[in-house]
């Protein structure tokens, strides 16, 4: 009985793989796999990263991002990068004269701005409570951010 079960089965996918070859709903199909006790598997990926939804732990990760092991994309922010990113504010934006970083339970280390174009123009040390903008041309800036607990960018305008 569990035999003709998993043959049903068997029958089944291969048919459907067979009518949709070209199509995109494939992708979708799960793939069994039958041990000689015809003990079986069934390997589904419903987002289509190519990692299993049984080991899968960011099963919504968009089509074509790069995945680790576990299914979760490079790019994706941890909880940890969230605080970070929560804990650091930058105004006033824009800015005309002077810019202020000021920051929550973290101690900052380094801070780099960046033109648009990716050109670093200045590196601060210290006092990021009041960071001198004047000699800026007018812009977008990117504000890189380091700290122990790593680093966040932020966008400003220069008026």
């Amino acid at each position: 009985m569990i035999k003709d079960s998993l043959i049903q089965k068997l029958l089944t996918i291969l048919i459907l793989h067979t009518i949709c070859l070209s199509s995109v709903f494939c992708q979708s199909l799960p793939v069994i796999i039958v041990n000689q006790n015809f003990n079986y598997t069934s390997l589904i990926d419903t987002d289509g990263d190519g990692v299993n939804d049984d080991i899968d732990t960011c099963s919504d990760t968009p089509t074509g991002e790069t995945v680790n092991s576990t299914g979760c994309s490079t790019s994706q922010l941890s909880v940890d990068d969230e605080i970070l990113d929560n804990s650091l504010k930058l105004y006033p934006n824009p800015v005309t004269n002077i810019l202020t970083i000021e920051s929550k339970n973290v101690a900052i280390s380094k801070v780099e701005i960046y033109s648009i174009l990716g050109e670093k123009i200045k590196e601060i040390t210290s006092n990021f409570g009041s960071i001198t903008t004047d000699k800026l041309p007018k812009g977008i800036y990117i504000i890189k951010i380091y700290s122990e607990k790593g680093m966040v960018m932020k966008k400003t305008i220069k008026m």
